[in-house]
């Protein structure tokens, strides 16, 4: 596999290109709003199952100075939780994996326990949330990930 590619669009949203993969070759998997990254998880995929954990390309988190961000919000579907964490933390509390067989980019999983630990909120910035605003965020954030491309 050729290395993926990550591209910011000016609206915020974070593309991977996969060179030579033929299905999805180029997805959504973020969007930065302020210094914030937003990211949708399913707890009900397979994927998520299997691993007991939530996958994010390393590349993405890693270098986070280069995307201007420093602190990622994490929408949880079907329950409309969101986690609030840093690159930093899923760095080092994360597994670094790499899918070769499906041409995939080198990804950092991280356990919802992990995720789950006070440690991973720093205080500084984890304001209480009202339910109804999440609800709205999730609403605006689905609208704005789907695109016709």
């Amino acid at each position: 596999m050729s290395d993926p590619h990550l591209v910011k669009a000016q609206d915020g949203r974070i593309w991977l290109e996969l060179p030579g993969k033929t299905y999805k070759p180029r997805r959504c998997i973020g969007r930065i709003i302020g210094d914030t990254l937003h990211v949708y998880r399913n707890l009900t995929n397979k994927k998520f199952k299997a691993m007991e954990g939530l996958g994010f390309c390393y590349r993405l988190i890693k270098d986070y100075d280069d995307f201007s961000y420093g602190r990622i919000a994490i929408h949880i579907e079907p329950t409309g939780q969101v986690l609030l964490t840093t690159p930093g933390y899923i760095i080092e509390h994360g597994r670094i994996l790499r899918f070769k067989r499906n041409d995939l980019e080198m990804q950092v999983l991280i356990s919802l326990e992990a995720l789950s630990r006070a440690e991973a909120h720093p205080d500084k910035w984890h304001p209480p949330v009202r339910l109804s605003n999440i609800e709205r965020e999730r609403r605006n954030q689905q609208s704005l990930f789907h695109t016709n491309s």
